[in-house]
C-alpha cells in the first residue's frame, strides 16, 4: 500500500501486491470533486464490448458494469450483487438466481431477468474474449421479471462463472451495438460510468460517478477516476511521488524499493493468482535440441528458482507449482516442483 498526496491504488498482478496511495480527506477536499488519477503501463482499454472484454480493462469494466455474484478471495464465499440469492438443484445442473429489484443501468433502463438472459446469451454468440467460461451451459430461462434459470448440460460451478471478471459482465440490451460500444460507451449498472476516451489503445480514460447506483454514494468515495497510459515505470513512480497519480501497476522492484521510506508511502502485501512463466517452442525440427523431452526437462532443472523469487521478484513470490496458480481451485501442494 503506498500512501501518499492522493488516494488511489497500485496494483502489481504478476507479483501479488497491492500498493495504494491513500491522503487524509480534508474539509476543503469534501467541498470539491474528488479525483483519482491512475497511471495504467500499458493501453488502458484494448476492448471496449464488454462481451469481449479480456485483457488490460479488467480494472475500467468491473467498475462499470456488475456480474449476478462476485467471489472474494480473502473470504473464500460468494457476495450478492446483481443477484439477491440464489440455489441450485441437488443434480447441479439447475441454478436459480433472483434478481436484485430497482437496479438502472446507465442509460436508463432497469435490469431485469430479460437483460441477464441477453448479455450472456450475447456473449456467448459472439464467441470472443473468455465467453468459453460459459460452455456447461444448455439454456437460460426467465421465470419472471426477477428470476432467471439457468439449466446445464453438466454439473459445473456456475457460481464462480457467474462472478468472472471476464465474459460475465450484464448490460442493456437495448444498448448493445458493438460499434456503439467502440465509440468509449457504456451501458452497465456499476458505481462509475464512461465520460470520455481519448487516444490510440485508449490513452486516456474518464470515469464518472454513476448518481443512480443501487448502492448509493454513502461514505467517502471518488467522484472521478482518470485513466492515463503512462508506459515508463520510473515516470509512473514519480508521478506519484509528485502527487500527480494515486494509483499505477506493474512496477518493477526496484521502483517499488525507491518508494520504500518515503513519506506517507506504505506497501502492503496481497495474494495474485498469477503466474510467471516461460514457453519453449517445440514446433521445430526433429533434430531441434528443443524437440527433445529430456532436453526441455533438464533446462527446467538449470533454473535458479530461489533465486529468481529472492532477486528477481525481491522476495515478492513464491515458486509455483504446476500451471495452477495457488489459491485457485486445482492447485496442489503434490505437484512436482523442479529444482
Amino acid at each position: 500500500m503506498f500512501r501518499g498526496a492522493r488516494v488511489g491504488w497500485i496494483r502489481l498482478l504478476g507479483f501479488g501486491l497491492l500498493l495504494i496511495a491513500l491522503s487524509a480527506f480534508t474539509a476543503a477536499s469534501l467541498e470539491q470533486p474528488r479525483i483519482a488519477v491512475y497511471a495504467n503501463s500499458s493501453e488502458v482499454v484494448v476492448y471496449w464490448d464488454p462481451s469481449e472484454t479480456f485483457s488490460n480493462e479488467v480494472i475500467i469494466m468491473n467498475n462499470v458494469y456488475e456480474t449476478l455474484l462476485r467471489y472474494d478471495p480473502f473470504k473464500d464465499e460468494f457476495e450478492p450483487v446483481l443477484a439477491e440469492s440464489w440455489e441450485v438443484s441437488d443434480g447441479g445442473l439447475t441454478w436459480t438466481f433472483h434478481l436484485r429489484k430497482g437496479v438502472k443501468f446507465h442509460t436508463g433502463g432497469e435490469m431485469d431477468a430479460e437483460a441477464v438472459k441477453f448479455s450472456i446469451e450475447r456473449t456467448i454468440t459472439r464467441g470472443m474474449g473468455a465467453s468459453y467460461i460459459w460452455a456447461p451451459l444448455d439454456r437460460i430461462e426467465v421465470a419472471d421479471k426477477y428470476t432467471v434459470v439457468f439449466h446445464l448440460k453438466w454439473p459445473a460451478p456456475l457460481d464462480l462463472i457467474a462472478a468472472a471478471a471476464y465474459a460475465a459482465h450484464i448490460f442493456d440490451p437495448d444498448f448493445s451495438d458493438h460499434d456503439w460500444f467502440l465509440q468509449c460507451h457504456d451501458s452497465g449498472t456499476g458505481p462509475y460510468m464512461v465520460e470520455s476516451c481519448t487516444g490510440a489503445g485508449a490513452e486516456t480514460v474518464v470515469l464518472t460517478r454513476f448518481e443512480d447506483y443501487w448502492r448509493g454514494w454513502e461514505g467517502k468515495h471518488f467522484d472521478k477516476v482518470v485513466f492515463r497510459w503512462v508506459e515508463e515505470p520510473s515516470t509512473r513512480r514519480l508521478m506519484l511521488e509528485a502527487g500527480q497519480a494515486d494509483f499505477t501497476n506493474m512496477l518493477p522492484i526496484t521502483e517499488i524499493e525507491a518508494l520504500r521510506g518515503k513519506p506517507d508511502m506504505e506497501i502492503v502485501h496481497t495474494p495474485s493468482f498469477q503466474n510467471l512463466l516461460a514457453l519453449f517452442n517445440n514446433a521445430k525440427s526433429e533434430e531441434h535440441p528443443i524437440s527433445n523431452k529430456l532436453v526441455r526437462k533438464a533446462l527446467a532443472y538449470t533454473i535458479p528458482y530461489e533465486d529468481v523469487v529472492a532477486g528477481v521478484l525481491g522476495g515478492y513470490g513464491r515458486q509455483s507449482r504446476g500451471v495452477v496458480p495457488y489459491g485457485l481451485w486445482g492447485y496442489s501442494e503434490k505437484v512436482k516442483q523442479y529444482t
